[in-house]
């Protein structure tokens, strides 16, 4: 079976600071998440809630492009059929984890986004919280689904990859939580979160002090000269440091 053809984003997703106060957001922001902590697992979970349904309309567009090329009709019957195993394994990757995680998407927005939750049947709501957990938890260390950023970029960014335009996701961290972080490998691993999504989202981040800001070049310069390069340090007094070739 040949699939229809898989967009791919536009050269407009990427990380770009965003001074408290700034309006320069391209389009309405899928989601916002304040003060954020260098837990990856204390912030994802929140961020992939407030994206779900966002990610379950990318999902319902891609049924409908399936529906268009093969003549189906799984918007109206929500029987996905080959759709799943034949056409989202070239988004996912054909691993069993994916699979489960297009599988579970599938039927969560074919079912049950938009449709209001306590509206539906007790043994409906019961499968629409679990369903929810586990699209909300995938890869993001705080459920049993506690695989790497691999399972977080196979599962709901794989998604939005294939949106035709970036959706724009606002983060702001927490200044005192990052100034007192224990271990920068933690940190390190939040970062490494938001790069991966800023591969397929327009992220906006709210660099909320020069002390954070300081703190980043600090501990993590490697990671603020690919990400945020185009942020003029000097202007809010903090000094240049000698630049480092990120490694690709």
């Amino acid at each position: 079976m040949t699939n229809p053809q898989l967009v791919g984003l536009p050269n407009e997703c990427g990380i770009r600071p965003v001074l408290p106060g700034q309006t320069t957001q391209r389009s309405i922001p899928a989601a916002a998440i304040n003060r954020i902590p260098p837990q990856v697992s204390k912030w994802l979970p929140e961020l992939l809630e407030n994206l779900l349904p966002t990610t379950a309309a990318s999902l319902r567009t891609l049924a409908a492009r399936y529906d268009d090329a093969y003549g189906t009709n799984i918007i109206e019957t929500r029987r996905p059929g080959p759709f799943v195993y034949e056409y989202l394994c070239e988004v996912h990757g054909a691993d069993a984890l994916a699979t489960h995680y297009a599988s579970a998407l599938t039927e969560y927005a074919l079912k049950f986004e938009p449709a209001e939750r306590d509206k539906l049947p007790e043994h409906h709501q019961n499968h629409h919280d679990d369903l929810k957990r586990f699209l909300t938890q995938f890869g993001t260390g705080s459920g049993p689904f506690t695989r790497d950023i691999d399972a977080l970029t196979r599962g709901p960014l794989a998604i939005h990859r294939q949106d035709p335009t970036p959706n724009t996701v606002w983060v702001t961290l927490d200044a005192q939580a990052w100034d007192n972080v224990s271990d920068q490998r933690t940190a390190a691993t939040s970062l490494a979160t938001l790069a991966a999504l800023g591969e397929v989202f327009d992220v906006a981040l709210v660099l909320s002090s020069p002390r954070l800001l300081r703190d980043l070049r600090r501990h993590h310069l490697e990671w603020v000269d690919e990400h945020l390069s185009e942020f003029d340090f000097a202007e809010h007094g903090i000094p240049s440091q000698q630049k480092t070739q990120c490694q690709r």
